[in-house]
């Protein structure tokens, strides 16, 4: 996004010029260019401010005399302050009240205007130039995420340092949940193909980096008599590869299915090596299991890391990456325990942490979003009941079952065991494919995304089923954060 830029509305008049309509209007466009990703002026100063002063949000809700869970609304710009309690914040914080005022000011304002399209539209035109996003990364390297899901790769990226300009999906929730968490970053919700090369150009020219996962299941020996272009799985493919042609980035992921490297006698493996090679990269490939990188979940993904020759001329080594002692279920949700008996709360406020994963994944966090304890029928209640940490569905009484079948896959009603790691987190429930390790029901959304790595400061957005399938099919955080940190000896 371009809403990177100094939060001092003054310094945004200088930048507009003498157009007085424009200034008037200004506000609006400030809170509608931010409103969208779900953010705004006085909600993510104040957040900025409490977090540098290593204030607690139980600090200021006690401050301002109201609960924690309204006062974590009003940091995420669900909920507006009135404009007497502006002294008192700004005493807490330590703070000057009258530049808070001004940020409020320009968010009531946004909020009585009409048309933020049109003047959303007339602002840009003037500001382009002088918003550029070269100006918001700081000098860090630019990450775009193509085919982006909610953004665990980017998410594993920006926690290395790296910078996300960008992120495309075809998915609602996925991207609103990617603007979420990546305020700065351009998204696009939509068909990849439409985007033209001249707005990859216009809108991502400062990546270095491209990450993602396109679908690859058109690479096939019995197709290479074919056009491989005419085959619709892979459509998205050379989509990924047109980007690259486009913006020529230092380096390039690609992430897949760990059977991509072996199927078909290693023909796809083969086939997007050759053509990344054309394109002067090179290529290495591994299949990693994120249980190696700090994850406490056994995840094999294929992995593949092209390098620009331009800028150097050394092989990514996947052996170089660094690995880290095993975090097991009970070291990632054992502080969550204890709110098990609130039925029908979706947060609270954060309990301490009991490991050092717990404490990573806090991050100063305060608040415990996401997880809604939620029971199954009574009949999935009486199964799960019989079946011991690390069992599965055959320690159910047959007589509990409604036919009998011996042929049920391995990974139903499999309860995790507090001790070891958590089997692959899959896209929902529907099958009843893992159990939490103490209790007769499925993990939360915010127990399952910590088992995936996200940190507790990453919000999802959309209903509990959707948010189920993007936690679900992300990549975990922390193993694309160790792919970032030995990256960079590569393209800096």
């Amino acid at each position: 996004m371009l809403n990177g830029y100094n939060e001092d509305i003054e310094d945004v008049e200088i930048i507009i010029g003498t157009n007085t309509e424009i200034v008037k209007n200004l506000p609006k466009f400030v809170n509608y260019y931010r409103v969208k990703q779900g953010s705004m002026l006085f909600s993510d100063k104040i957040k900025s401010l409490r977090e540098a002063e290593k204030i607690t949000q139980s600090t200021m809700a006690k401050a301002l005399g109201i609960g924690v869970p309204m006062y974590s609304r009003i940091e995420r710009g669900e909920r507006s302050v009135r404009k007497e309690q502006i002294p008192i914040i700004a005493e807490a914080l330590k703070t000057d009240s009258e530049e808070l005022l001004k940020l409020w000011l320009a968010d009531q304002m946004a909020a009585l205007m009409d048309g933020e399209e049109e003047v959303f539209n007339e602002v840009m035109d003037i500001t382009k130039d002088k918003m550029n996003i070269a100006n918001i990364g700081n000098g860090k390297i630019g990450v775009l995420d193509l085919f982006c899901g909610c953004g665990g790769i980017s998410k594993g990226f920006e926690m290395s340092g790296y910078y996300i300009t960008g992120g495309i999906d075809f998915n609602k929730d996925a991207t609103d949940t990617f603007a979420r968490n990546f305020k700065n970053a351009k998204v696009i919700c939509g068909d990849i193909s439409e985007v033209t090369d001249d707005q990859i150009r216009s809108l991502y020219g400062k990546t270095d980096v491209i990450i993602g996962g396109p679908p690859c299941q058109g690479f096939s020996s019995a197709n290479r008599w074919q056009k491989e272009k005419d085959d619709p799985r892979n459509k998205l493919f050379f989509q990924y590869i047109r980007f690259v042609d486009v913006l020529r980035p230092k380096a390039i992921l690609i992430e897949n299915v760990r059977g991509l490297l072996t199927r078909d006698n290693g023909y796809a493996k083969d086939r997007i090596t050759e053509l990344l090679t054309e394109m002067n990269y090179s290529v290495s490939m591994s299949v990693l299991d994120a249980s190696d990188y700090g994850v406490p979940q056994c995840r094999k993904r294929a992995i593949i890391i092209g390098i620009n020759k331009d800028f150097c001329s050394k092989e990514f080594d996947f052996s170089k990456l660094k690995v880290l002692p095993k975090v097991t279920v009970d070291e990632a949700l054992s502080d969550i325990y204890g709110f098990e008996d609130q039925i029908g709360t979706t947060q609270f406020e954060q309990a301490k942490p009991m490991s050092s994963y717990q404490k990573l994944m806090k991050d100063g966090t305060t608040v415990l979003l996401d997880h809604e304890v939620r029971y199954p029928a009574d009949i999935v209640q009486k199964r799960i009941s019989f079946v011991p940490q690390g069992g599965n569905w055959s320690d159910v009484p047959s007589e509990l079952w409604p036919s009998q079948r011996n042929n049920r896959h391995s990974s139903a009603y499999k309860r995790l065991k507090q001790d070891a790691q958590s089997c692959t987190i899959d896209t929902g429930n529907a099958h009843s494919n893992y159990f939490h390790p103490l209790f007769n029901r499925i993990p939360s959304v915010r127990e399952s995304a910590r088992l995936q790595s996200f940190p507790d400061s990453f919000e999802f957005e959309g209903s509990r089923g959707s948010k189920y399938k993007q936690v679900g099919n992300a990549v975990p955080p922390l193993l694309a954060k160790a792919i970032a940190d030995l990256l960079k000896d590569y393209i800096k």
